[in-house]
């Protein structure tokens, strides 16, 4: 990545954090507009900041980011290898699923010019919100985890959200074979 295009990533970071252009401004304490490795082309988009990472300001801090990091560890995978962020910037009241305006406007105004910025080549859906705000496909989860799409000339592995994995143990199985899938993934693309 270029110095200009970090710095442009930086300014639109410092937006995200002063955006108020939908209601869940009014309710945060913290925008989050993503943090992590800007270099590798890997990005990973999660649904929406919870308690924690309202709290911190930064991506995947909670109990789902642990079994992110674990299981991402158990696969020789590093999380700073990855740009981590969301489908929407501000965490929803109650962790409510995102409404579809938010959505779009955190789509139209933050993360499809993160993704312009970033160019990864292969970017990671966890969770059928981040699919559908991505791809936007409605399928379920047990129909689209563990392939690999082509989307805008890059790699879109949907996969199921870390916070589904902590309740379900089916799901659990299920997110750490997406996360093995991820690894050969980027050892046949040579991104690693």
């Amino acid at each position: 990545m270029s110095n200009d295009t970090r710095s442009e990533l930086e300014r639109v970071q410092e937006r995200i954090r002063a955006c108020t252009a939908c209601r869940l401004a009014a309710s945060r304490t913290h925008a989050n507009p993503g943090a992590g490795g800007t270099d590798s082309r890997l990005m990973i988009v999660g649904e929406a900041p919870g308690r924690i990472e309202d709290e911190t300001g930064l991506p995947f801090q909670g109990r789902s980011g642990a079994v992110l990091d674990e299981t991402l560890r158990e696969h020789g995978l590093a999380r700073g290898r990855f740009f981590i962020t969301a489908s929407v910037k501000c965490r929803p009241p109650r962790n409510r699923t995102p409404r579809a305006d938010e959505l779009r406007t955190c789509r139209e105004l933050w993360l499809e010019r993160q993704i312009e910025l970033i160019d990864p080549a292969v970017i990671v859906l966890l969770g059928q919100t981040a699919v559908k705000q991505v791809l936007g496909r409605s399928q379920r989860m047990s129909e689209l985890h563990g392939r690999a799409l082509r989307w805008r000339g890059r790699i879109a592995l949907p996969g199921y959200h870390p916070a589904a994995a902590l309740r379900f143990p089916g799901v659990r199985a299920r997110f750490r074979e997406d996360i093995g899938l991820l690894r050969a993934l980027l050892e046949r693309e040579r991104l690693l």
